[in-house]
């Protein structure tokens, strides 16, 4: 008989999430992190890159899934740092039907 240790199982989003790049203001990249069904996103990260550094990352975590007005509020923070001539959902939108980059 073979008996296995148990070993205990994380929740690691980053791993299974789509990443996807949106051009942000004064010549930075957005690159997202969106993990979760379209209908209900469980996990949503951002970084700010400017000639490859980071230079701002913040990440926002809900296991049920963000609420309506939640994930409107980090839409609209969002779309503040994304480069005029980009909507920040619609890009979000397509990534998450593309399977992202």
């Amino acid at each position: 008989m073979n008996i296995l240790p148990i070993q205990s199982i994380s929740f690691n989003s980053t791993k299974n999430a789509i990443k996807y790049y949106i051009p942000g203001k004064n010549d930075t990249t957005l690159r997202c992190f969106i993990d979760g069904k379209i209908e209900k996103p469980t996990h949503f990260k951002y970084e700010v890159l400017k000639r490859g550094n980071v230079i701002e990352s913040k990440e926002f975590q809900n296991k049920k899934g963000f609420s309506v007005e939640r994930f409107t509020a980090i839409v609209n923070m969002m779309q503040s740092k994304t480069r005029e001539g980009f909507d920040f959902l619609y890009e979000t939108l397509n990534a998450h039907i593309k399977g992202g980059n």
